[in-house]
């Protein structure tokens, strides 16, 4: 019974953090607050493989080595 309830509050917790929106909020002290949100733009972009493949070649290419 335990175990249900805490995976329950867990379960809410984590629902509640991922559902919080993405603003920044900055009070000034001189009237309302200033206050920005990311765009909900969320638009797909079509790749092609080759294309695709090139980008993460220049990425692998760029990072550098580190030692064990």
């Amino acid at each position: 019974m335990a175990t249900r309830l805490g995976v329950t509050l867990l379960f809410l917790a984590l629902l509640k953090a991922c559902a919080t929106p993405r603003a920044v909020r900055l009070d000034t002290g001189q009237g309302a607050p200033w206050e920005y949100r990311l765009s909900s733009s969320t638009k797909s972009v079509k790749v092609t493989s080759e294309a695709f493949e090139e980008a993460l070649a220049q990425l692998v290419l760029g990072v550098p080595l580190r030692g064990c």
